[in-house]
């Protein structure tokens, strides 16, 4: 997917995103929420039927409806608001801000820049969180983070400036207006954020990424301290992508190009050797994956080819065989 919604759907469910729409850009949002009720499988709720004490640190507030014993929003605006009234208001902001003109877009901008701040909580105090929160918790326990360090206008700070000022040059080159109305809004509010130049937005997200990394390495330094880090599944993965000029395109949710859906997955599964695979695989494998794992026939859920889905990467794992041709 190309989009955090469907991608964490499709992740939490083994599903392909079909009909799942992403918030930013659709008034259908609810509809596709409610879809979470109906899923024959949904990763939390399985877990929290099998004992699991299940913990979620996350911004789209539509996932703690099934599943999680606690759940606590990570973005700031909406932490104590009820969401499905927030997410309609915003989507009629959103169609707003599409038709106003360009100059009075900046204007206002201009005007609100002092009340600009980070839209959602820190890497660092998400994490400070969720240790608290551990430490009350037995075992088992799924814990699921969605952090949001990595998303514009990205977390880290102090990140020295590039000197470059680049944003006109790559507005020339973008042909569809819709597109390039929507780029220019987002540099116009980049640039509150002390990013002026396409190196400078690279530079912010590389911090932010290191920033994520630095907090996972507290996870597991706790997990190691409390041992239990041995007998524990670790996953890291990416949702989506991004892009940063590459086809004249930029940020996510347009297109299906490889910056956007060529993502990382790290995988730590208890009394497996390290290993590195270079063959094909999708979020909508981790179920399965897991499913697989645990030996559990609900595993035949994902075998049924009228109704294709995620597939197990456990013999990839074990026996290095591809399992995926294409994706």
């Amino acid at each position: 997917a190309n989009a955090t919604f469907s991608g964490q759907l499709s992740l939490l469910s083994g599903n392909y995103p079909k009909g799942i729409t992403d918030p930013e850009f659709n008034d259908t949002y609810m509809r596709e929420v409610e879809k979470i009720h109906h899923l024959d499988f949904w990763l939390p709720s399985y877990l929290q039927e099998k004992g699991y004490t299940t913990l979620g640190f996350e911004f789209f507030g539509s996932i703690k409806e099934r599943g999680f014993d606690f759940f606590e929003m990570t973005d700031k605006p909406t932490r104590d608001r009820n969401y499905e009234k927030y997410m309609k208001r915003n989507a009629i902001k959103k169609k707003i801000l599409v038709i106003t003109p360009m100059w009075l877009y900046k204007f206002f901008k201009r005007f609100m820049q002092k009340q600009q701040y980070q839209p959602y909580l820190c890497s660092e105090e998400v994490m400070n969180r969720a240790l608290l929160k551990l430490k009350e918790t037995k075992e088992p326990f799924f814990l699921f983070f969605h952090f949001l360090d990595t998303h514009w206008p990205f977390g880290a700070e102090n990140c020295k400036p590039s000197g470059k000022k680049d944003f006109s040059e790559h507005l020339k080159k973008i042909q569809n207006p819709a597109q390039k109305e929507f780029v220019e809004k987002m540099f116009a509010k980049s640039e509150m954020f002390d990013m002026h130049s396409i190196q400078d937005i690279i530079n912010k997200y590389d911090a932010s990424i290191e920033n994520v990394d630095s907090q996972l390495g507290r996870l597991y330094n706790y997990l190691k301290e409390q041992n239990i880090w041995e007998n524990t599944i670790f996953i890291i993965l990416g949702d989506h992508g991004s892009r940063f000029a590459e086809h004249n395109l930029f940020f996510n949710s347009y297109g299906l190009y490889d910056e956007i859906i060529s993502t990382p997955l790290i995988m730590k599964i208890p009394d497996f050797e390290h290993k590195e695979l270079n063959e094909l695989s999708q979020n909508t494998d981790i179920v399965p994956t897991l499913l697989d794992i645990f030996n559990d026939d609900k595993l035949k859920l994902f075998k049924n080819k009228k109704n294709p889905r995620g597939i197990s990467l456990l013999p990839m794992i074990k026996n290095n065989i591809a399992v995926r041709k294409e994706v």
